[in-house]
């Protein structure tokens, strides 16, 4: 993995900038350390099959329990995606890791090749 978190300190410019450059079936847990609202995702998968990003918004995220998924999202062989929310969608905290698994699993499968991820929030 490779994460980074980039804050802005300027009241004006509120934004933290989340990147995983190398996204695997590992959790990245509670990367604001924070609450917020999720604004974007650009994903790019590498991979040379499906891949689903778990996203859990929740306190506590974990890989199994469906019930704490508030997103799970497919991007498509070698594809990228980019979702804009301008209204956001507010977490607790902010989890995510990536799968080839589509169901939730307690053992979700790594995918072929590390993915690459961002999202913006406030």
């Amino acid at each position: 993995m490779a994460l980074k978190v980039t804050g802005f300190a300027a009241s004006s410019l509120p934004y933290k900038i989340i990147t995983e450059s190398a996204s695997t079936n590992t959790l990245n847990s509670n990367v604001t350390g924070t609450s917020g609202v999720l604004h974007s995702m650009d994903l790019d998968n590498n991979a040379n099959g499906m891949v689903y990003v778990k996203i859990h918004m929740g306190v506590g995220g974990t890989l199994a329990g469906a019930e704490d998924i508030k997103i799970g999202l497919p991007t498509g062989n070698s594809g990228q995606k980019r979702l804009v929310m301008p209204a956001g969608i507010a977490f607790s905290e902010f989890t995510f890791y990536t799968t080839t698994t589509s169901a939730e699993s307690a053992s979700p499968a790594a995918p072929s090749s590390a993915a690459t991820h961002s999202f913006t929030t406030t």
